[in-house]
């Protein structure tokens, strides 16, 4: 239930914020995701729980902690469709969505919500991903390809005003912005970027603030890595049929979108000739296709490793990150792999992926 109390603002001028989790079947995690919540420097105005139709205890654990618990008649199907249901009973500035499974860092809140207050252009904001659990090669590579990915490209692509998907694990969102596009869309498998790109495309502004830091539960085996990762991947060939037209109204995202594409598309080739140049040209051409193959390795080894060094020691975990790089480079083939896949099934059979899966 909504009450008064939960309406009120947090104090000041600041703005007002809610949070958003949408659940299905989470009462494993949902007390810890509550509770961080919770314990934040800044904590939110109202917490509402979107218990969307959960077979477990979801909703007994959401309503035995004290937040707003909404549970439609029926199952939405996808993550945008539970998380719309939230929408009209929310009244204050600004909504933050974050996932069952996510834990905060104590002032990830506070950090998130600051550039809103400091620049009324920002439509939206994310956060900074580190996995929560590191136990298996899946968590381990995921938490290299986050760190790299993070400080290299997401930290690129903020400074140029471009960030290319605002993660659904951990967003902000001004509510009349959100209102204003009638909530998150329901067309693809990934709201999260499809509502960037939508920003994005109509003139609104996102950034990314590193210093709002969120723990993720990551897929800790390979059926669950799959579903989740060609999900993704999926849903990003399904946006970029969308809004390849209209991306031009953002030229940096645009660079930084069709830069990922070729480089996906271009990475197991150039991964087959380096190999080519360092185990095989050298028999017939000499050692100086070899020194190209090492050289090819060696420098994105080195830039992969740079990059992993500085958000290890932001993250708190930078000797499991540089154990876990070989962990990375299987992911990265892997992800490759699937890639091909999504382009193969969404491009060219038109075989669209419609039932939304979460990677655990």
């Amino acid at each position: 239930m909504i009450t008064e109390q939960t309406r009120r603002p947090a104090g000041g001028q600041r703005p007002t914020v809610t949070v958003v989790i949408p659940a299905y079947n989470e009462e494993a995690t949902l007390a810890e995701t509550i509770t961080s919540i919770r314990s934040q420097s800044r904590p939110p105005d109202r917490i509402i729980v979107v218990d969307d139709c959960s077979t477990d205890g979801t909703g007994t654990v959401a309503r035995s902690l004290g937040v707003d618990v909404l549970r439609p008649e029926r199952n939405q199907g996808t993550k945008a469709q539970a998380q719309n249901v939230a929408l009209p009973h929310i009244d204050t500035d600004i909504t933050v969505t974050i996932d069952a499974d996510t834990t905060l860092k104590a002032d990830a809140l506070e950090q998130l919500v600051a550039p809103f207050e400091r620049d009324p252009a920002i439509s939206l904001a994310s956060g900074y991903l580190v996995p929560r659990h590191l136990n298996t090669v899946w968590e381990r590579g995921r938490l290299v390809e986050y760190l790299f990915g993070l400080e290299l490209h997401k930290m690129a692509q903020s400074a140029a005003g471009a960030p290319v998907v605002c993660s659904g694990a951990f967003s902000a969102f001004r509510t009349e912005v959100l209102r204003a596009h009638h909530g998150f869309d329901a067309g693809t498998m990934a709201e999260d970027l499809n509502f960037t790109w939508k920003v994005h495309t109509t003139g609104g502004k996102a950034t990314f603030v590193e210093q709002a830091v969120c723990y993720p539960v990551d897929p800790p085996d390979w059926p669950t890595y799959f579903r989740q990762v060609d999900r993704w991947l999926r849903a990003f060939f399904q946006n970029l049929m969308i809004y390849w037209r209209s991306l031009h109204r953002k030229p940096m995202l645009a660079a930084f979108i069709w830069t990922a594409v070729a480089e996906a598309f271009l990475f197991p080739l150039a991964v087959l000739a380096a190999l080519y140049a360092l185990l095989i040209a050298e028999v017939h051409f000499g050692a100086q296709w070899a020194r190209w193959g090492a050289l090819f390795f060696g420098v994105d080894v080195a830039l992969v490793t740079a990059f992993t060094v500085r958000g290890g020691i932001r993250a708190g975990r930078l000797w499991i990150a540089l154990r876990s790089i070989p962990h990375y480079y299987l992911l990265k083939l892997v992800n490759a792999a699937l890639w091909w896949r999504g382009f193969y099934l969404e491009v060219l059979c038109g075989r669209r992926l419609s039932m939304w899966e979460k990677g655990h």
